[in-house]
Formats: structure tokens, sequence, C-alpha cells
């Protein structure tokens, strides 16, 4: 993977924007959510996913920008304990971020402050 993603901004165009953490910049990057309360934090959650390439870490990316959702102030990355897995979408609630395992028939639980 290429550890990029991006919005699309008011006027229609795609704005990039790359990781650069040591396991995120390479980052198969599957799908993303935002943050139940992201309008006041700030915070995304990307998904890595060996679905589309067997090497790929399956990991989930929460990543904080600024206020304007222009810089990335933050990265934090938490590598999924069933590697292989075919990570494949992500759930987050007020106290939980859910990953699905799609080989593996299980549903990751990160607890989110």
């Amino acid at each position: 993977g290429t550890g990029t993603f991006g919005f699309i901004d008011q006027y229609d165009n795609i704005v990039y924007h790359k990781l650069t953490s040591p396991l995120g910049k390479d980052a198969a990057l599957l799908h993303l959510a935002f943050d139940v309360a992201c309008e006041t934090n700030y915070k995304l959650y990307l998904l890595s996913s060996s679905i589309d390439n067997p090497n790929a870490l399956d990991m989930v990316i929460k990543v904080t920008f600024d206020e304007q959702w222009t810089v990335i102030k933050n990265e934090e990355v938490t590598v999924i304990p069933t590697q292989q897995c075919k990570a494949h979408r992500l759930l987050p609630t007020q106290f939980n971020v859910f990953a699905t395992e799609l080989t593996s028939s299980k549903l990751l639980t990160l607890f989110s402050p």
C-alpha cells in the first residue's frame, strides 16, 4: 500500500494525505470511518487490510487532524492480532472501535477514550 487517503473538498477536488508513521506510511488502506465525536476531536480511523495484498499488515490507524482537517497532528497504529484476517470494516462507537476480521469470522474491539 501507499498509506495515502483523501477527502473531497467543497470544490469537488480530492485533497490527499499521506501517513508518515513507520507502519502507516505503507499501509494498504481499505476503509475509513469518522469518530462519533469528529466535529470536536477531529479524529478518523483508517483500516489497513490484507484483503488485496496478502503481505499487507491488518491494522487500525487512528488519525487526529487540526481543526481545519488539513494537517495530520497524530497517528496511532494498532496492529490487529489476527494477521492475514483480511480486515474488512470499521465501526466507531462512543466507547469502542470495532473491526471485522473476514477470514477468521471475528470482531475486534478496541477501547477508545
